[in-house]
């Protein structure tokens, strides 16, 4: 009888933290869009910006093409099928580390370092683009990135959780000027 006991305890305590857990991942939001009134008031005199429908207008024709989506038609299956628009001839990489860069940036220079994450070097300043400090999703698997090389710029152009992830919120906060081109969430621009 105390056996059941115990194991009944166990597994109510198991079952609350695995509660907790999911509102504390489902509430930990990074703030909330501006009222509708007040995003009309603060966008209308840009003119990349539409009332009408409530949002950004490139002012470029903005290409897409489905039927190129990797691994052809999109949806689960991509990942188990070879693109018929991948090169014919693997991609040239090099493992880099934070050795691998000139205290001094290049001229010109462009490294992606995995997820989303893209290093420009150019006129001798060194600009990061979405940075993933921490874990790049939900999962505690992916690798991790630990070394944070001198940089001039650091632009963040996604609201995703590889790119507010906590770490890399608090790193993004300290200087160099840190950009994020969005009004989306409130908070970001108590960050930036």
């Amino acid at each position: 009888m105390k056996r059941i006991y115990k194991v009944s305890i166990w597994a109510i305590a198991l079952l609350l933290l695995v509660m907790g857990s999911m509102v504390y991942i489902m509430t930990n939001q990074f703030g909330k869009m501006d009222a509708l009134e007040n995003r009309h008031a603060k966008f209308s005199e840009l003119t990349y910006y539409s009332t009408e429908r409530n949002e950004f207008i490139s002012p470029e024709k903005l290409i897409f093409n489905p039927e190129q989506t990797t691994g052809g038609d999109p949806g689960f299956a991509r990942f188990f099928k070879t693109s018929p628009n991948a090169p014919q001839f693997p991609l040239p990489k090099q493992m880099l580390s934070k050795n691998d860069f000139s205290e001094t940036p290049s001229e010109y220079a462009v490294y992606w370092l995995g997820h989303s994450t893209v290093l420009l070097e150019l006129d001798g300043k060194r600009i990061l683009f979405d940075p993933v400090f921490e874990n790049a999703g939900p999962l505690p698997i992916i690798t991790r990135r630990y070394d944070v090389s001198p940089l001039n710029e650091k632009i963040c152009r996604r609201s995703t959780l590889s790119s507010l992830h906590t770490t890399t919120t608090t790193i993004w906060k300290r200087p160099p000027s840190s950009f994020w081109p969005t009004e989306k969430y409130n908070s970001l621009r108590r960050l930036a």
